[in-house]
C-alpha cells in the first residue's frame, strides 16, 4: 500500500497557519502585558492618590477642630486654623498639604454653612478646604501627569443643650457677664420665689454610686455611668438639696480650688486655663418652679461656666468667689444652634 505524501502547498499552508498563530499570540501577549503594566501603575497611583487623600483630610480636620473652641473670636480662630495647616506639614514630604487664606472661611451667626446649613443667633462655623498636588508616577504612559486631590472639613461652635453639671444651682437673674468678679450669696434655702441669694444645691439622681460631695468635688473622677446621670439639658427641672451643713460643700469646692491651683494647672487664671481644671465648674442657670425643702423645683434656662476662687464658709453670709468664663466642650452633648445657653459650648466636626 503506498502512503500519501503531503504535497508542497499544504506544507506551505501549513507553516502560513502556524506563523499566523505565533504572531496573533505575541499580539494579544503584548496587549495583556501593557493592560498588567496599565493596572500595576494605576494601582500604584491610586494607593497613592489614597494617602493623599488622607493627609488632605487629617490636616484639614485638624485645622477646623484646632480653630472651633476659638471662634468667638474669628482672628484668633483663622490663626489657629493656619498654625495647625503648618504643623501637619512639618513631616508630610511629597504629600504637603496646601491651603490658601480663601481655603479658610470662617461663618458667624445667621450665615448658611456648606454641608452644615443655617446657623443659630449664637453659633459660628468653620470650614477648611485643604489641597495636596500630586504628580502620577506611572500614570504618564497612559497621559495622566499629575492631579490635586482636595478635601475638607466643617466644625461648628454652637450653645451646648446638654452639660455634666455640678449639683449647684444660680439663678438665671445673675448677670452674665464673662471675666468680672462675682460675690455669689448662698440661699437661704428653696422655699420662694424669690429667694434670698442666688446659689444653692440640687440633689443628685438616684442610683448613682459617687456621693454627693463626690460630684460637687469632681474627684475622684466620675464614672461614664455617673457623668451620663448628672448631664442635664435646657428644660430640665431639678429638684433642690437640703440639710447640707456647711463642710458638706466649703470642703469640696475648696478641695477643687487646691487642686486647679499646683501641679499642670499652678499658673491657669479665670482668662487663660486648662479646660481640664477642675476650678471650674459647670452649672445650671435655674428659675424657681415652686415646692420647698427638698420637694423644691427648678427649672433650667440655660448653662455656665464659673471659675472657682474663693469659698466664704464663716459667718452669717455665706459666699463663693469667682467669675463667670467661656468654656468650650469638644464633641459633648447636644449641638444645638439655636439655644440660648451664655457660658457653655459644644464644638465638634460636622462634615
Amino acid at each position: 500500500m503506498s502512503r500519501v505524501r503531503p504535497t508542497g502547498r499544504g506544507s506551505y499552508l501549513t507553516s502560513r497557519l502556524f506563523a499566523t498563530r505565533r504572531g496573533f499570540t505575541l499580539v494579544m501577549m503584548a496587549i495583556v502585558l501593557v493592560i498588567i503594566m496599565g493596572c500595576v501603575a494605576m494601582t500604584v497611583d491610586v494607593g497613592r492618590i489614597m494617602v493623599a487623600s488622607q493627609q488632605a483630610q487629617n490636616a484639614a480636620d485638624a485645622s477646623a477642630l484646632a480653630a472651633a473652641p476659638l471662634l468667638a473670636n474669628p482672628s484668633d480662630a483663622l490663626a489657629e486654623a493656619r498654625d495647625a495647616i503648618n504643623a501637619n506639614n512639618q513631616n508630610a514630604g511629597e504629600y504637603a498639604v496646601t491651603c490658601g487664606n480663601s481655603d479658610i472661611v470662617y461663618y458667624g451667626p445667621g450665615s448658611n454653612v456648606p454641608g452644615f446649613g443655617p446657623l443659630g443667633p449664637f453659633a459660628q462655623a468653620i470650614t477648611v478646604t485643604t489641597h495636596v498636588p500630586l504628580q502620577y508616577t506611572f500614570g504618564a504612559a497612559l497621559g495622566l501627569t499629575q492631579t490635586t486631590v482636595d478635601r475638607r472639613a466643617v466644625a461648628v461652635r454652637a450653645p451646648s443643650g446638654g452639660a455634666p453639671i455640678a449639683p449647684m444651682w444660680i439663678t438665671a437673674a445673675t448677670p452674665y457677664n464673662y471675666g468680672n468678679p462675682y460675690n455669689l450669696l448662698m440661699a437661704d434655702g428653696p422655699h420662694y420665689p424669690d429667694i434670698p441669694g442666688n446659689f444653692s444645691w440640687l440633689d443628685i439622681p438616684s442610683g448613682m454610686s459617687a456621693s454627693w460631695s463626690q460630684v460637687l468635688e469632681g474627684y475622684p473622677p466620675l464614672s461614664e455611668a455617673d457623668q451620663a446621670k448628672m448631664t442635664m439639658h435646657v428644660d430640665d427641672v431639678c429638684s433642690g438639696k437640703t440639710g447640707l451643713a456647711v463642710g458638706h460643700w466649703a470642703t469640696p469646692l475648696r478641695n477643687r480650688i487646691a487642686r486647679g491651683s499646683s501641679g499642670i494647672y499652678a499658673g491657669d487664671t479665670f482668662d487663660d486655663f486648662d479646660p481640664t481644671n477642675p476650678r471650674i465648674i459647670l452649672v445650671p442657670l435655674c428659675v424657681y418652679v415652686g415646692g420647698t425643702g427638698t420637694g423644691a423645683q427648678f427649672r433650667i434656662i440655660k448653662f455656665g461656666a464659673f471659675w472657682l476662687e474663693r469659698v466664704n464658709s464663716g459667718g452669717t453670709t455665706k459666699s463663693i468667689d469667682g467669675r463667670f468664663i467661656r468654656y468650650s466642650i469638644p464633641g459633648y452633648g447636644d449641638l444645638d444652634a439655636d439655644a440660648t445657653s451664655e457660658g457653655i459650648y459644644t464644638y465638634r466636626l460636622v462634615g
